[in-house]
């Protein structure tokens, strides 16, 4: 979350604005870069994209590629004879990239009025919308890379009691263990999917105290939990189920950059009205499916 704005932030930035000379250019473009470091800022501190999946950073342009090599074999065999020669092949995969923009507009009366208000809701609703459209990719990707007739997934009924999802948690957790060569990373779901977990007897009393206090619970069975909040895109499509718990092993899922966040500003002198665009430019694979587990709630 943004830190706490204080008031001389307030007067200092409304100051700023105030004194800004928004038929200048480079004067306009200082101001978005101020807001585009904001918003940087606030991501790199809210994001949870590193307990999700293994992040890659690629230059501007480029398609993301990993190669995978696999066949090498060890055999047993009597001492100096024949040892058995292993072929190994290459994979290479690309994933294609996507843009990811929001683009908000000012009004200049209010800018020059040195309105900080209007700035800082939108740096908040800029961080929220970037970071919701970057989980519902990966949590779409990760869902549709698992079907129902996979053996890393399974379903029990939302009525079921604490005990049985408990036990379909824990087979999920062994599968995804013994799956993937580094463990597992994270289990992940909406707070509405995951809440039944809370009543669990498997807590501490100190745990279950905590919890009760603070609304939050960081792990199970040292394995961190992650959750998502619903996320409604520009076209009114939600994303992210509470019918579905994912638990996700390491390495099996890449985010591929190409470009970090950037911005562009233009005044329009029809509107007078004041345009920013922040751009970044991803794209999420599911490397290894095999290393994640799918839960349905019937």
């Amino acid at each position: 979350m943004p830190e706490k704005v204080t008031r001389q932030d307030i007067e200092a930035f409304a100051s700023e604005m105030q004194a800004t000379n928004w038929n200048d250019p480079e004067e306009r473009s200082a101001i978005a870069l101020t807001i585009l470091e904001y918003v940087k800022e606030d991501i790199q501190r809210a994001d949870m994209e590193a307990l999700l999946v293994d992040v890659y950073n690629f230059n501007i342009g480029e398609s993301p590629q990993w190669i995978t090599r696999k066949g090498l074999k060890a055999y047993v065999h009597e001492p100096g004879s024949y040892s058995p020669r292993s072929t190994i092949t290459q994979t290479v995969l690309t994933i294609n990239t996507e843009q990811v923009s929001v683009h908000p507009e000012f009004e200049l009366n209010q800018l020059r009025a040195g309105r900080y208000g209007t700035i800082a809701d939108t740096r908040q609703m800029a961080v929220d919308e970037l970071l919701g459209r970057k989980y519902s990719i990966i949590w779409s990707t990760v869902i549709g890379s698992i079907a129902s007739t996979d053996a890393n997934y399974a379903a029990f009924s939302s009525a079921a009691t604490a005990a049985t999802k408990l036990t379909a948690l824990d087979a999920a957790l062994d599968y995804v263990d013994d799956a993937s060569p580094g463990g597992i990373k994270a289990i992940v779901g909406r707070a509405t999917a995951l809440g039944w977990i809370k009543t669990t007897s498997l807590w501490s009393e100190d745990t279950k105290r905590q919890i009760e206090t603070t609304g939050q619970w960081g792990a199970y069975k040292g394995v961190p939990i992650v959750q998502l909040r619903q996320y409604t895109d520009g076209y009114g499509n939600k994303w992210i189920t509470d019918n579905e718990i994912l638990v996700m092993g390491m390495g099996s899922t890449k985010l591929g950059q190409n470009q970090d966040l950037e911005v562009l500003d233009d005044l329009n002198i029809d509107d007078k009205m004041w345009h920013l665009r922040l751009d970044t430019q991803y794209g999420v694979v599911v490397h290894y499916p095999a290393r994640n587990y799918r839960l349905h709630i019937a």
